[in-house]
């Protein structure tokens, strides 16, 4: 008995990471689709930085990119609308950035 609920558990913990690693990695792609769309022409293409600063190693906190994306940075970053980059979006592209670095 105590090795069938083992068993269940198991197989409950398989299919979670399964479905975990699954939706990590729908979302990094998803992520580098918008970067490429929003980001790469001024950060580079892998986020080494070109006219804009380098973003890998990627260092920043969720909220500080959320908030990096809709205020800007300085005078060269313009914020991006929701509208623009939904907040689902700036998560998705800190996960590819994370993957890259």
């Amino acid at each position: 008995m105590a090795a069938d609920i083992m068993r269940q558990i198991i197989s409950i913990a398989i299919v979670a990471l399964a479905l975990l690693v699954a939706a990590f990695s729908t979302s990094a792609q998803d992520g580098r689709q918008v970067y490429e769309r929003a980001c790469a022409a001024c950060h580079g293409a892998e986020g080494q930085g070109t006219l804009a600063p380098a973003l890998v190693p990627f260092t920043r906190g969720s909220q500080d990119l959320l908030r990096i994306v809709r205020a800007g940075a300085g005078n060269m970053m313009n914020g991006f609308s929701a509208a623009e980059v939904s907040n689902a979006e700036v998560r998705a592209i800190e996960q590819y950035l994370r993957g890259l670095s």
